[in-house]
């Protein structure tokens, strides 16, 4: 939250003015008094200068709103069929010596499955958005080999993904691939599994190195990949039967910088969606949903939907490039005829509590394998609060810090010039409210001196319509009287906070407008000695 400070120099000039008379060789001084009235300072005070926050909010006329959207559920691809790194190693040495085998023709060959381990996912097709394939692959022959290493399970376009690399003999080749938009069946090499992808690894000697090549014993290769932080854009299968709660907080510091003692909120807009965005049937049951603030109290909501299963059945694959998922929502909406919501918000909370159920597939495989998730959609639950500022408001603090600088024209003269006289301190509130002003001094490291005010004074309170447009500004002067003991804190002085404390009356709702302000203007009014 930021806060916005205008500040203006408050200068108060002393004058001594001589009086000279006469063209004579001898003349006096002849002391008079003088009445001094000078313009020291003004400005205003906003609520909406002293919030700037996405929170606060006017509308169309000028009506505050605190907006507030909070997601406390959110579960994508990575939550649901997170497919973790997986490394797959195969190695081949020949046990005994002196075979000799013609180049060209593989000395080895193999095709199997890798079955990912995801729990109670089980996936059959995914399309791949990103990947990253590692490669390792070690020769110890004396002579270069070539390497074919296929994924069986991965196609682009019709064709299967292939790696061919010449190896020399003596040595390693590294390198990173990926499988970027490659389409992977999971159903294994006879297709009736999950999971799997199948691989096919053909190792040959280059038969540039001659028509024959003998082994000795102990030679041989060894390859190893990692996949790696394998995200698909789309993938189906059965994503299981699952449970999960989900209990947590969520920090809320919107009324960090609005401080008051006690709201009454008469209107309220609050609104739960689930959103799902996912081929797979959910229930959800809000188990609690309170709020606490930083003096220890707490309000718990009361609402139909607290403690009831909420079912919300599966999105709808349209199959399209551009817009792939038809989304399901369900909403709930908390008035004040069903729910105590506003007791939340009206305790200043700094934290937002919650505990729901989420289940998927609570009903099992009904889908018989036609589960499907696309990258982008997932599922969410989003809290969405709208209070406009219609409210009954005790102890609203508007407060704001001014320079200050006291000069004199002649200091070495002392201040015994002033023989008296006033600040008078002009207000045109234009808050209907009850309103407390307080005027305070402060040095240059920001330590109060004193107040001017022996108590805070009210002033007048703006008259206005049911609908809360103003009729009239309410208008007031404090004058204080000014001594020896009040112009030397002024010589102190470099900084002045003037505080507002604002109070409803009566508990009366009213409506809070961004053309609420509380101007003024400071006049000094001092009778000055000329010497």
């Amino acid at each position: 939250m930021k806060s916005f400070n205008t500040r203006y120099h408050i200068i108060i000039a002393l004058f001594v003015v001589f009086l000279t008379q006469g063209c004579r060789r001898d003349f006096e001084l002849s002391p008079w008094d003088t009445d001094v009235l000078a313009p020291i300072a003004f400005g205003e005070l906003n609520l909406g200068d002293i919030i700037v926050s996405d929170e606060i909010q006017a509308d169309s006329s000028g009506l505050y709103h605190l907006r507030v959207s909070e997601q406390l559920i959110n579960l994508g691809l990575d939550s649901l069929i997170g497919i973790p790194d997986t490394s797959l190693s195969e190695s081949y040495f020949i046990p005994v010596g002196n075979v000799t085998l013609p180049t060209g023709v593989p000395f080895y060959s193999n095709t199997s499955n890798t079955k990912y381990k995801l729990k109670d996912v089980q996936l059959t097709y995914a399309e791949v958005r990103s990947s990253l394939f590692s490669v390792e692959l070690t020769n110890n022959l004396k002579s270069q080999i070539i390497v074919r290493y296929q994924v069986l399970s991965a196609t682009l376009n019709g064709d299967t993904f292939e790696l061919v690399e010449f190896v020399p003999a003596k040595s390693t080749f590294k390198g990173d691939i990926n499988l970027d938009g490659y389409a992977l069946d999971l159903r294994g090499l006879n297709g009736n599994s999950v999971n799997a992808l199948a691989t096919n690894v053909e190792v040959m000697v280059d038969p540039a190195e001659g028509s024959t090549y003998t082994f000795s014993a102990g030679e041989g290769f060894t390859i190893e990949n990692k996949f790696e932080e394998i995200i698909p854009q789309y993938a189906i299968g059965y994503f299981g039967s699952t449970e999960t709660t989900y209990e947590d907080a969520s920090l809320i510091d919107i009324f960090d910088d609005i401080p008051f003692e006690a709201l009454d909120i008469a209107a309220f807009d609050v609104r739960m969606s689930i959103d799902n965005g996912v081929g797979a049937d959910l229930q959800l049951k809000i188990l609690e949903m309170s709020t606490s603030n930083a003096f220890g109290a707490s309000a718990s909501l009361s609402h139909p939907i607290i403690g009831q299963t909420q079912q919300l059945s599966r999105a709808v694959n349209l199959y399209s490039k551009d817009n792939p998922v038809k989304h399901i929502f369900k909403d709930f909406a908390f008035t004040d005829q069903n729910s105590n919501l506003d007791q939340l918000v009206e305790i200043r909370p700094n934290a937002l509590h919650y505990n729901l159920d989420l289940s998927i597939n609570p009903l099992g495989n009904i889908s018989l394998g036609n589960d499907f998730i696309y990258y982008g959609h997932d599922i969410s639950v989003n809290l969405d609060m709208d209070v406009p500022l219609k409210v009954g408001v005790s102890g609203l603090v508007l407060q704001d810090t001014f320079d200050v600088e006291f000069i004199e024209e002649n200091p070495e003269q002392g201040t015994g010039l002033i023989n008296g006289g006033y600040v008078r301190v002009y207000f045109d509130n234009g808050y209907p409210f009850s309103t407390e002003i307080q005027l305070y001094l402060q040095d240059e490291n920001g330590v109060e001196i004193d107040s001017l005010l022996d108590q805070a004074q009210t002033i007048a309170s703006a008259t206005a319509d049911a609908q809360g447009e103003l009729l009239a500004i309410g208008e007031s002067e404090i004058v204080i009287p000014v001594n020896q003991e009040i112009i030397e804190q002024l010589k102190r002085a470099k900084a002045m906070r003037l505080r507002a404390v604002i109070d409803t009356y009566d508990g009366q709702v009213v409506n809070i407008y961004n053309s609420y302000t509380i101007g003024f203007k400071m006049v000094a009014d001092l009778n000055v000695n000329s010497q």
